[in-house]
């Protein structure tokens, strides 16, 4: 089965109902049950259930007693995470596939105006790993992140403004260019920003262009990254992403947000190398070719 044209913004889970009746994470239990689910009894019919979820819908798979590998093999919208929270929560956040399609147009876009002004910037954080890992953007990361040194021979001028409305491209909330400030699609419903952070700092010398899915992408020197270091920002930032913002929200970084966050890393570590496969199986469904 294909299945990256098939990965939805809505996600439908299934799992058995004595994982929940006996799960003592509140946390996670909370997610679940306010996600879409039905939870699986010895009464229940599978096949009914997955027949009744609308086709806009991923079905994720987890903590399932029985076999499901001819689930797998005759609905081309399911993934079985097994027993694996890792899997289950990046599964849970990964980008629908035509987001992450407009996702790349966005950011080819922005940077060619960029180019076309000698306007010097670079890309930093989950943006650069994701360039620097897979030449791509990282499928669970819901915004690019790109730096831009607020000089006065570097600035952003009224000009820049005009190219991004002719793209269809506008500024969240219409903030000032000369502070930090959000691009987006004005006219889709794409939930992907571009976060652009403007430095008032002196601009490095140099920079380096690395190929992001099919056009270059600039980003500041750096050596290639290790798996060690890939771990390092994955977990820090990624794998409890969508389980941790329904209890952040606009509080993302209240004391109870922070809480929940350290409480889930904290119980639930992992070896990054025994995901190298997953993680590059991930990277192969949202191939753009």
């Amino acid at each position: 089965m294909q299945w990256n044209k098939y990965i939805y913004s809505e996600k439908f889970i299934i799992c058995d109902q004595k994982y929940i009746d006996h799960l003592k994470d509140k946390y996670l239990h909370h997610f679940i049950q306010g996600s879409f689910h039905h939870f699986i009894t010895s009464d229940s019919n599978i096949k009914q259930v997955l027949d009744s979820v609308e086709k806009n819908f991923s079905i994720i798979l987890f903590n399932l007693s029985e076999d499901t590998k001819w689930i797998q093999n005759n609905y081309a919208n399911v993934f079985d995470c097994g027993t694996d929270l890792n899997i289950f929560s990046i599964e849970m956040s990964l980008i629908p596939y035509k987001e992450y399609v407009l996702a790349h147009q966005l950011f080819q876009s922005v940077t060619k105006i960029l180019n076309k002004y000698d306007v010097h910037y670079y890309a930093c954080g989950g943006t650069k790993i994701g360039i620097l890992r897979n030449k791509t953007i990282l499928p669970w990361d819901w915004d690019i992140d790109l730096t831009i040194m607020n000089t006065k021979e570097n600035s952003l001028t009224s000009e820049f403004k005009t190219q991004l409305t002719e793209q269809g491209i506008s500024i969240l909330d219409g903030k000032p260019l000369k502070k930090d400030f959000k691009l987006y699609y004005k006219n889709t419903k794409l939930k992907f920003y571009m976060d652009m952070i403007c430095m008032g700092k002196k601009d490095i010398d140099v920079t380096e262009k690395h190929l992001c899915g099919t056009y270059d992408v600039k980003i500041n020197p750096s050596s290639a990254l290790i798996w060690n270091e890939w771990q390092e920002y994955i977990e820090s930032a990624y794998f409890y992403c969508c389980l941790v913002y329904n209890y952040m929200g606009n509080e993302k970084y209240s004391k109870e947000g922070v809480k929940v966050y350290e409480e889930l890393t904290h119980t639930n570590r992992f070896k990054i190398i025994d995901y190298k496969d997953y993680l590059d199986s991930v990277f192969h469904r949202y191939n753009l070719n």
